[in-house]
């Protein structure tokens, strides 16, 4: 059976990122990821203090090298049917960036190996077995590794969490329906992120890098105009007739070439991100609302703090990760707050059921 230090499951932004800079403290890590498809990852937008994450993680010139676009701050239709600005130009640390996700991903993967960290292909963990020196892990593969400790990176499902029966709260049903554009020349440089309310929910588009644009619908699962943007036709009639973002369509003759797909935008938490041997990062710790633009900052903030608490762990410091289980809580009760405040500035659907749950901030326990 294979040993490592520190197994990590999940091998996106997180577990890349938490897999380079321990590998880089001479720590042996092993990234076990489910076989990934090329192409569009959805989740692009960082904010003006990922720069200063970027250089801390020493990877600010790579960064740089691979051509993500510059954003230069919001345009929102929110609480009134204009659009109001908010630019990055005050903002110390400069602009924003709309990202290639796939080659953000793919850097940090790279970086992780360059540093000596093992990625494996798997088709799911078969089986979890505790032992005195930490974990056994099968996988549906066959494969056996031993790891001293665990890394659950696995996204909004917390798969290693969840199988330490860990609570997991879903303060929401939020999904995304999001359709990726590709323009036939460059014309459109507003790298603006838009973001416009409507009745059942709110839309957003951001400029990505190669002359596309992503536009997404984010509402609630559970809702009849959701399930019905399931179907293209649907989703763009939405688009199209009944937002203003939707001009930016015809004005810049976009063509859809990634059919638009839903996948899960809830805000959800674990009840701990830490316990006996393992640890959770980026969205299997806690999930975002995309409307904070935090998803992907997150999950490069979180694999950072884990991987230093982890070492400052090894290194005999009894308190490090309480503390770091600490800063992840008072961190999303914060962010919690601040969507609240952020939904109940949107009044003019009073009677629609989206707007109507975000005016009582409900929260779902799963």
């Amino acid at each position: 059976m294979e040993r490592v230090q520190i197994a990590i499951l999940g091998g996106g932004t997180a577990g890349s990122a938490a897999a380079y800079l321990l590998s880089r403290a001479g720590v042996s890590t092993q990234v076990l990821d489910r076989p990934q498809q090329p192409g569009w990852k959805i989740g692009e937008g960082l904010p003006p203090s990922s720069s200063a994450l970027f250089r801390r993680l020493g990877l600010w010139e790579h960064f740089l090298a691979d051509g993500h676009l510059p954003s230069y701050g919001n345009r929102s239709a929110w609480g009134a049917e204009q659009f109001a600005e908010q630019h990055f130009i005050f903002d110390p640390n400069g602009h924003g960036w709309h990202v290639d996700r796939e080659k953000l991903d793919m850097m940090l993967a790279e970086s992780a190996r360059l540093q000596g960290s093992r990625r494996v292909a798997i088709n799911g963990l078969h089986e979890v077995r505790k032992t005195e020196a930490g974990w056994e892990l099968g996988t549906a593969d066959g494969q056996q590794l031993a790891a001293e400790w665990v890394i659950d990176a696995s996204g909004r499902s917390s798969h290693f969490a969840s199988r330490q029966n860990v609570r997991r709260t879903a303060y929401d049903q939020l999904v995304a329906v999001a359709g990726l554009y590709t323009a036939p020349h460059d014309e459109d440089q507003d790298s603006m992120t838009m973001i416009e309310a409507v009745e059942g929910g709110w839309w957003y588009t951001a400029l990505l890098p190669g002359r596309k644009r992503v536009f997404a619908y984010l509402s609630d699962g559970d809702l009849p105009v959701t399930k019905a943007v399931r179907e293209e036709a649907a989703w763009q009639q939405l688009l199209l007739e009944g937002t203003q973002i939707g001009r930016l369509v015809q004005q810049h003759r976009y063509r859809l070439t990634v059919s638009p797909r839903m996948v899960s935008a809830n805000s959800s938490a674990l009840s701990t991100a830490v316990g006996d041997r393992w640890l959770a990062i980026g969205d299997a710790a806690a999930a975002y609302d995309p409307l904070s633009s935090q998803g992907i900052l997150m999950a490069l903030g979180t694999a950072t703090e884990a991987s230093e608490a982890l070492l400052a762990h090894f290194r005999g410091d009894p308190s490090a990760l309480s503390a770091y289980a600490g800063f992840l809580s008072g961190m999303y009760q914060e962010y919690l707050s601040a969507r609240d405040h952020y939904y109940a500035m949107e009044t003019r659907f009073p009677h629609a059921p989206f707007w109507q749950r975000r005016q009582q901030a409900k929260r779902l326990d799963p």
